[in-house]
């Protein structure tokens, strides 16, 4: 179902025990938050994948405000990478 368009493919990579993020995965979240400044985005967990005219990349993260009384939150981040392979943010939530 994973290359299917429309098709979710759920592939978490979490801990020890899981497949850990590959380095792709990584490149991918590093680039669609390259240009923001004032929050700190890491990501924890790889979710997985939907394919559209594209693909859609989802990642729960902790999200930290850079300043002194900031908090550290959980976020799911879904990154858009078209056909040629440029990234762009879609959405980010609170969880």
């Amino acid at each position: 179902m994973g290359n299917i368009t429309g098709g979710i493919f759920i592939k978490p990579a979490v801990n020890m025990n899981a497949e850990k993020m590959s380095d792709e995965q990584i490149d991918i979240f590093q680039r669609a938050f390259a240009d923001i400044l004032g929050v700190e985005f890491i990501p924890l967990i790889y979710v997985g994948s939907q394919v559209v005219a594209g693909v859609l990349h989802s990642y729960i993260a902790s999200r930290r405000p850079i300043h002194p009384a900031s908090q550290t939150t959980l976020v799911k981040v879904v990154i858009y990478q078209n056909l040629e392979h440029v990234v762009s943010l879609h959405s980010i939530a609170d969880i």
